[in-house]
Parts: C-alpha cells; structure tokens; sequence
C-alpha cells in the first residue's frame, strides 16, 4: 500500500497479490497508477484497489457481474460515490491471462500486465471498449501511458 499526499489530500493504493506473482515490482506499479491519475488531466483525490487473481476467480467475478462465464483479462469497477471529487475503484487483473496474452503478443508478462493495469485504470476513468473505435481508442491511450512511463 502506498499512501500519496498531495496537499491535504491522501491518495492511495492497495496492491493484492492473491496469485502469488514473484518478483513483482509494486513501486513501479505504483508510479505507473500515480502518474495515469495525477496527469494534469485527472486533478481529484483517488483510492485504487488493484487485485491479482487468477482466471478462476475472474471467471467468477465475470458471470456474477457481467453475466459472461468466461475468463477475461481484466475487470474494473468504479465505485466511487462522488465523481467530480474523487476516483475510488477496483481493477481485478487475471495473472492467467497477462501471462497467455504477453505470449500471444510476443511482449514480456511485465509489459503486458502494465497494459493491463493501464487499460483498468482507463476503465476508471470513462472509456470503454464495446466498439471497435473504443478498442482503437482505449488502445492507442495505453501505448500512450506505456511510452510515457518507458514500459514496452
């Protein structure tokens, strides 16, 4: 957990590694997730719950809330009960299918969870990905984050 003071304000993030990721650089984690929401276009205070599970448990979260019984990559959900003074959310990212996905993209499994966590954040942050033209956008946001941090 990292505690961030920005003037009076605290933000926060609370990485769970429930799938037992090795090795697993949680302060560049967190200054990947601390520069998306302190650009100068995401001012508010936030609170981010970042989850590490496996395609087990996402495939549960999918169908009770998503009613899709199959895995995905990653599910974020915004709970934030004031938008315009606060991000409050919770990305579930599946170990399982950054590890398939970096694979099938020919990236290292680091590369492809910071995408993931990325394309969460994003989520957080009212883009979405049911169209195509969403996908190309969200996806052209992520490349945009990954060469800002260096993370490809």
């Amino acid at each position: 957990m990292k505690l961030i003071k920005k003037g009076k304000t605290i933000n926060q993030i609370i990485i769970e590694n429930h799938y037992g990721v090795d090795a697993l650089d949680e302060a560049q984690i967190e200054s990947l997730v601390e520069g998306i929401l302190l650009s100068e276009e995401h001012k508010k205070e936030w609170h981010i719950n970042l989850v590490l599970i496996s395609d087990e448990i996402i495939t549960d979260i999918h169908n009770q809330y998503l009613h899709d019984n199959s895995p995905t990559d990653v599910i974020s959900f915004d709970l934030s009960e004031d938008f315009e003074e606060y991000y409050e959310g919770e990305i579930y990212i599946s170990i399982d299918r950054a590890s398939a996905q970096a694979g099938e993209f020919g990236v290292t499994f680091k590369s492809e969870l910071y995408r993931l966590i990325a394309h969460g954040i994003l989520h957080l942050l009212g883009y979405d990905d049911l169209t195509d033209n969403d996908r190309q956008i969200m996806r052209e946001q992520e490349n945009k984050i990954l060469q800002k941090f260096n993370l490809f």
